[in-house]
C-alpha cells in the first residue's frame, strides 16, 4: 500500500540515507488518490518516483561498475 508500508519503508530508508527509488509502476493502494497524493508527497521529501525500467537501469549501472548516476538536488 502506498499510504502506509511503501510510505514507511520510503522515509526509514531515506532518513538512513539510502537513495530511495519508488517504482511508480510497481506500488498501488486501495484509493488512486491516496495513492497518487503519496506518490506526490515521497517525490517531494523522499525519494525518486521512476519506472521499474529506470530501477532495473539503476542496478545495472551499479552492477557494470559504473557507478550511481546524479542525485536530484546536487546530493
Amino acid at each position: 500500500s502506498t499510504s502506509a508500508c511503501v510510505r514507511y519503508t520510503a522515509v526509514d530508508g531515506f532518513s538512513y540515507g539510502y537513495r530511495v527509488l519508488i517504482p511508480r509502476d510497481a506500488v498501488g493502494d486501495r484509493s488512486r488518490d491516496a495513492h497518487e497524493a503519496s506518490l506526490h508527497d515521497l517525490q517531494t521529501k523522499n525519494g525518486e518516483v521512476v519506472s521499474t525500467a529506470d530501477v532495473a537501469a539503476y542496478l545495472e549501472g551499479l552492477r557494470a561498475g559504473r557507478g550511481a548516476p546524479h542525485q536530484r538536488g546536487g546530493e
